[in-house]
C-alpha cells in the first residue's frame, strides 16, 4: 500500500501542488478517541444546501437546506433578525443579517441539549428544558441556567412567555414568575388559585396571563389514576386585582386538556390535545365558538395557533395547517403536498412575510406569504462521512476530522462547519490521518493518490 501526503494551507484555503514527501515537526496536536468522535456527532452541518429534490411521496420538486441539528423541532421563536428552533439535539439559529447557521448544545451552555421551548427577549434568548432554563445573552455569547435550587418550582419547564419585566414559566409542578428588574423568583401553585399544577402552555396580554394546563396523574395504591381536581383547563391572571379566574369545560372550553393558547386582537383561541379548539370572545369574555372536526377542521389534535394580524394559524399532529383569513372568513388547508416538510406539526411563528412551522421529525418548513413559496430545512448530513480516521485541533480551537469521504472541519468560534472533498484540491477523499503546524494542515491518504 502506498501513501501520499498532502498539504491544505488553510489561511489560503488550497492545496499546494508541489508533492509533500517527509511530515514537518508537528505543533499544537491533539489526537481524540473515538468516543469523543461519538460524542461530537451531534454538532456538525452539511455544506451542501439549498439543494432541489423530488420527493417521491407528493412527485413535487422541493426546496431543502439540510441545515438543522435534528429534525425534530419543539418551538421557533424569531425576532427581526434571528430565528431560533429548539429541537431534540439542541438549537439551530439562523442568523438573517449574516446568513448563517449557528448552533448550540449543552457543551456550550444548554441545560440540556433536549430543548422544549425558546422565547426572545431582548438582548436574552430563553431555552425551557427537562433540567432547567437556560438564559443566552447576544452581547456576551454567554449561557447561564437555573434550576430548582435557584427557584423553579421544578426542573421539567414545558413552555416560557415574555411579559415585559417578567418571564412566565410553566412546569411539571406549578408556574414561575421571574422578575428581571430584581433578579427573584415567584411560584404559583394550587393554594395561590391554579387549577392545576401541569402547565403546558402561556400567553399573556396587557391585562392578563393565560394558563394552559394538561391532566395529572397522581399514584394512588400502586396506580396511576385522574380526579375531577387533575383535570386541567385554563387559569387567568388579573394583574389588576392580582386573582385568578379558571375555566374548565363545564365553562365553554371543548376540553380540558390544553395544549395551545394565543392571544388576537379581539379573541383568545384555546387549542386542545384531542378535541379541537374554543375561541373566547375578549369583550363579552365567553367562550363563543368551538371548531371540530364536524365542522371545518382535519383534526381535532391541536399543537399550536398563532395570531399572525387578521389572520390565524393552526398546526395539528396530523393533519398539516389551517389558515383561518378572519375578514373573508375563510379557511385554507395544508398539508405535506402543498409544501410542508411534515403533516405533524409541532410549532408556528411568524417573522414578517415568513411563516415557520416545525415538525416532530421531518425538521422545518418556510412559507412565504407574498410570493407562495416553500422551503424546507432538514438534519445535515455533517459529516463528509461517518467513517472518522483522525481528528486534529489547531490553534484556533477548530476541529478538524479526517474521513474516507474528505476533511470536516468543526469552527467553534463561528459555530460553523465546513467540508473539504477532492472538488477542493484533494489527491484523494480516502484521508487517513491529519496532524496541525500553524496555518498547515499535512494529510495522508492510501492507494497510491
Amino acid at each position: 500500500m502506498m501513501m501520499r501526503i498532502s498539504l491544505f494551507n488553510h489561511a489560503a484555503r488550497n492545496f499546494p501542488r508541489s508533492p509533500i514527501g517527509t511530515r514537518s515537526t508537528l505543533r499544537n496536536l491533539l489526537l481524540l478517541s473515538l468516543f469523543v468522535v461519538v460524542g461530537c456527532t451531534t454538532f456538525l452541518s452539511d455544506h451542501q444546501s439549498d439543494v432541489p429534490f423530488e420527493d417521491l411521496r407528493s412527485g413535487k420538486a422541493r426546496r431543502v437546506e439540510r441545515t438543522l441539528i435534528s429534525n425534530e423541532v419543539s418551538c421557533i421563536a424569531a425576532d427581526s433578525r434571528n430565528v431560533w428552533i429548539a429541537t431534540a439535539a439542541g438549537v439551530s439559529r439562523w442568523d438573517g443579517e449574516r446568513g448563517k447557521w449557528f448552533y448550540y448544545t449543552k457543551e456550550d451552555g444548554l441545560a440540556n441539549d433536549a430543548v422544549n421551548a425558546v422565547a426572545v427577549d431582548g438582548q436574552w434568548v430563553w431555552f425551557a428544558t427537562d433540567e432547567g432554563v437556560s438564559r443566552y445573552d447576544l452581547q456576551t455569547n454567554a449561557f447561564k441556567t437555573f434550576r430548582s435550587f435557584d427557584g423553579l418550582a421544578s426542573d421539567q419547564v414545558s413552555s416560557i412567555a415574555v411579559d415585559g419585566n417578567y418571564i412566565w414559566f410553566g412546569t411539571s409542578n406549578g408556574l414561575n414568575r421571574y422578575d428581571k428588574t430584581i433578579d427573584s423568583w415567584a411560584v404559583r401553585t394550587r393554594r395561590d388559585g391554579l387549577i392545576s399544577k401541569k402547565i403546558t402552555t402561556i400567553a399573556v396580554e396587557a391585562e392578563y396571563v393565560w394558563v394552559g394546563m394538561g391532566k395529572e396523574k397522581e399514584r394512588r395504591e400502586d396506580r396511576w389514576s385522574e380526579s375531577k381536581r387533575d383535570a386541567g383547563g385554563v387559569s387567568r391572571y388579573h394583574r389588576a386585582t392580582d386573582s385568578w379566574n379558571n375555566y374548565t369545560k363545564s365553562d365553554g372550553l371543548v376540553d380540558n386538556e390544553i395544549s395551545t393558547i394565543t392571544v388576537a386582537e379581539d379573541s383568545v383561541w384555546f387549542g386542545t390535545q384531542n378535541a379541537g379548539i374554543s375561541q373566547y370572545n375578549k369583550v363579552d369574555q365567553t367562550f363563543i365558538k368551538t371548531f371540530t372536526k364536524t365542522d371545518l377542521l382535519k383534526s381535532n389534535m391541536i399543537t399550536s395557533i398563532h395570531a399572525d394580524g387578521f389572520q390565524i394559524w393552526f398546526g395539528t399532529a396530523n393533519a398539516g395547517v389551517h389558515r383561518f383569513i378572519k375578514p373573508v372568513n375563510t379557511w385554507i388547508h395544508y398539508t405535506k403536498n402543498d409544501g410542508l416538510a411534515s403533516n405533524h406539526v409541532t410549532w408556528i411563528t411568524v417573522q414578517g412575510d415568513d411563516v415557520w412551522f416545525g415538525s416532530k421529525e421531518d425538521g422545518v418548513s418556510r412559507f412565504n406569504k407574498v410570493s407562495g413559496e416553500w422551503m424546507i430545512y432538514e438534519q445535515a448530513d455533517f459529516l463528509a462521512d461517518n467513517d472518522i480516521r483522525d481528528l486534529a485541533r489547531d490553534t484556533d480551537g477548530n476541529l478538524w476530522m479526517a474521513t474516507v469521504a474528505g476533511i470536516s472541519i468543526y469552527r467553534s468560534q463561528a459555530h460553523s462547519w465546513e467540508v473539504i472533498s477532492r472538488e477542493d484540491g484533494l489527491t484523494t477523499p480516502y484521508i487517513m490521518s491529519m496532524h496541525v503546524e500553524r496555518s498547515e494542515i499535512p494529510t495522508s491518504g492510501m492507494n497510491g493518490q
